[in-house]
């Protein structure tokens, strides 16, 4: 029990199942797992959302969470400079931390994991289909794509400001930067 919260979701389509079957939703998944064990949430859903249309963008604001499917452009495409970059940028979500650790009751190859990643998220993407993109692509001669990666000394000292907090706010000892020149 607790405080009621409202959460905006947007299903969006773009990952598992989702790909053939549009009733089956990830995000679906996730909204009868918290309905299954009483989080106190309720959902402010927002079907066929467009970033494009302005209400639509508006109500990202609406709640301070976003339970977000992922976005492409179209069923069956496969995405480029998708919405999900836009809400990044247009939200200013430069901070993604993604958290690895091994849970002690499973066997695994590698015990004792406990590794936070945090990612520049508003400057370019990291797609697992694409590699790193930043929507800065054009084709410069028939067949012959370049693209740009812009790094700016702003976002870059501010996700190291954000990554030097969250170490010390987590009780970690150490932080080691990596960097993706070898992307570009």
């Amino acid at each position: 029990e607790g405080t009621v919260r409202k959460v905006t979701l947007i299903p969006g389509i773009g990952i598992g199942p989702e790909w053939q079957d549009p009733t089956q939703l990830t995000s679906e998944s996730v909204v009868s797992i918290f309905e299954a064990v009483n989080v106190p949430v309720v959902f402010d859903r927002i079907d066929n959302f467009s970033f494009e249309d302005t209400k639509s963008r508006e109500l990202l604001k609406k709640n301070n969470c976003i339970l977000l499917g992922v976005m492409v452009p179209e069923r069956g495409v496969k995405a480029k400079y998708n919405d999900n970059h836009k809400f990044y940028k247009y939200l200013d979500l430069y901070a993604n931390v993604n958290l690895c650790f091994s849970i002690p009751s499973i066997k695994s190859r590698h015990s004792n994991v406990d590794i936070a990643v945090i990612r520049e998220n508003t400057e370019g993407i990291v797609s697992a289909i694409l590699g790193e993109f930043s929507g800065i692509e054009h084709e410069v001669y028939p067949g012959v794509m370049e693209s740009l990666k812009v790094t700016t000394k702003k976002s870059s000292a501010r996700l190291i400001e954000y990554a030097f907090e969250f170490t010390r706010m987590s009780g970690r000892k150490k932080i080691t930067v990596i960097h993706k020149a070898n992307i570009m």
